[in-house]
């Protein structure tokens, strides 16, 4: 005795209904979780520079600056937190970039630095910072520009420049492919 199988029409149809119920349920799903606020949580600036501060030897200072010029400018933000920047050292630092601007002696997060040098390197433009005392080995820092701001890796005499070159260009990559700062 032959045992009755559905037709293979049918067999296909049930399949197709089942797997277009399973994508519509997947889709309602997505769409719950976009409505629900599965988001990414902000940028926590402070809590962000503190840890970097906090876990590399050779960077003294981290800060981000409010960007001249931006529609939309970062909050001042320094690790250690509490650190004085002027305006006047806001407009020097962004003039910096610029190598017909004389930026002078920039007095930030209390220190004196002035510009020694340009860099490009790949796609970072960094200017490298001096202490005008502070020959080699001396205390410096890295300032690089994002979206919204300016950030600024300070290290002391003694802290290896290279790695806080480092530092600065893969914490910028950070700041403004994950942070969109």
């Amino acid at each position: 005795m032959q045992s009755a199988s559905p037709a293979p029409d049918a067999s296909a149809a049930a399949a197709s209904a089942g797997a277009s119920a399973s994508e519509e349920l997947l889709a309602s799903q997505l769409d719950e979780q976009a409505a629900l606020g599965d988001a990414e949580e902000p940028f926590d600036a402070q809590a962000t520079l503190d840890d970097v501060q906090s876990r590399n030897p050779h960077c003294a200072v981290v800060a981000l600056l409010p960007r001249e010029g931006c529609e939309e400018p970062l909050t001042l933000t320094t690790s250690p937190p509490g650190l004085e920047v002027a305006d006047g050292a806001i407009a020097q630092l962004s003039a910096a970039f610029f190598s017909g601007e004389d930026a002078g002696t920039i007095k930030v997060c209390g220190r004196e630095l002035r510009v020694v040098e340009r860099i490009e390197d790949g796609f970072h433009f960094l200017v490298a910072l001096k202490a005008p005392d502070g020959g080699e080995g001396g205390a410096g820092g890295y300032a690089e520009c994002t979206q919204r701001g300016v950030l600024l890796v300070l290290y002391d005499a003694g802290m290896d420049a290279r790695i806080a070159q480092k530092l600065s260009t893969g914490l910028h990559e950070y700041l403004v492919e994950e942070c969109s700062v």
